[in-house]
């Protein structure tokens, strides 16, 4: 795989994580798609299938009964390489699918259409498909709707991210990162494994506003979270909880990944400058870093420890990182003496 190949790649699944969908749960209008597409179709399959970085996610699914299935070798995997619709009239005729497990077994797919789900920017993320027992060649008219279907599906996602974005700055509502956050922490317990929350304050917010005006502020922002997410791992997300402070919610890391990861962020803010009228704005922020452990009872127990390390980097001279591993908890009437 070339360079720009990765890169792609990389922005197709950066592109895919920004609707916050894999791994949630059914919902209606999703399956309402896919039986239509079905009924037209006469066919026994159908699926929303996201794909990601090593697994395809079926987000509706009707007529088989997982969730999900490796990204390689797939039909779907494939079918997101064209905008157009990628069909397979014979899979026992095709050698590049002639030995798949789902042709060869249950539940023992014979033709595919897959029509690919293109967001705005051009990155496909998946695609709406249909599959028979039987070799068939759809119509045109079917493509065609299909390919309407399919928009219908990116029509849905997009407002869905409209609803649970922060309209100035890109990044995710404090409600909409609650929600992910609580839902990859009972993966965690289900499951195993780690979740790390960076909290992070700019700086002197206020005086940005006070010096430069409200549209210098709000560049500022916007800026920050540029620089979050091109020093984030595909993984992370990012969300404003609130004026100037936001949060980066990051499945699979601990302590030392985190903090690394935190210092990085930090850093890259400090290098940052915007141009203003009265002269150039010189960035930072304070970090706040915490692991979930055994006693947080939920989402609001790692975002209260960062928030408490968060606080002891502001109070300790802003512009670094503080952990929770060294943070002490603070008391109310402590935490209301800083601005």
């Amino acid at each position: 795989m070339t360079d720009s190949m990765i890169q792609n790649e990389w922005l197709r699944l950066q592109a895919l994580r920004s609707y916050q969908v894999l791994g949630t749960v059914r919902e209606e209008p999703f399956d309402r798609v896919v039986r239509v597409a079905r009924s037209i179709f006469r066919a026994p399959i159908g699926l929303v299938t996201l794909v990601d970085h090593d697994r395809l996610w079926f987000k509706a699914r009707s007529g088989i009964t997982f969730c999900d299935a490796p990204r390689e070798p797939s039909l779907c995997a494939y079918a997101i390489e064209s905008d157009a619709p990628f069909i397979v009239a014979d899979t026992h005729a095709d050698p590049r699918f002639c030995a798949l497990s789902l042709v060869v077994g249950p539940p023992y797919v014979r033709s595919y259409i897959g029509a690919p789900l293109r967001t705005p920017a051009g990155y496909r993320i998946g695609t709406l498909c249909v599959m028979d027992t039987e070799a068939r060649q759809p119509s045109l008219e079917q493509i065609g709707i299909l390919t309407d279907l399919a928009a219908l599906v990116m029509d849905e996602l997009e407002l869905r991210l409209v609803a649970t974005t922060d309209g100035l700055t890109g990044a995710l509502s404090r409600r909409a990162l609650l929600t992910a956050a609580a839902r990859d922490l009972a993966r965690v317990r289900r499951h195993g494994g780690e979740l790390s929350c960076i909290l992070l304050d700019l700086d002197h917010f206020k005086r940005i506003n006070d010096t430069h005006g409200h549209a210098a502020g709000d560049r500022a922002l916007q800026e920050v979270v540029m620089l979050l997410k091109s020093a984030t791992r595909s993984e992370d997300y990012i969300g404003r909880l609130g004026g100037e402070e936001f949060a980066v919610i990051m499945p699979g890391a601990g302590p030392t990944a985190a903090c690394e990861i935190g210092e990085r962020l930090r850093r890259c803010v400090m290098n940052a400058w915007l141009p203003a009228s009265a002269g150039e704005v010189r960035l930072t922020v304070s970090v706040g870093v915490a692991t979930l452990n055994a006693q947080d009872a939920g989402i609001e127990d790692l975002l209260r420890r960062s928030d408490e390390a968060l606080y002891a980097a502001k109070t300790t001279g802003r512009n670094r990182l503080v952990s929770d591993l060294r943070a002490q908890p603070l008391s109310l009437l402590q935490r209301t003496a800083v601005s």
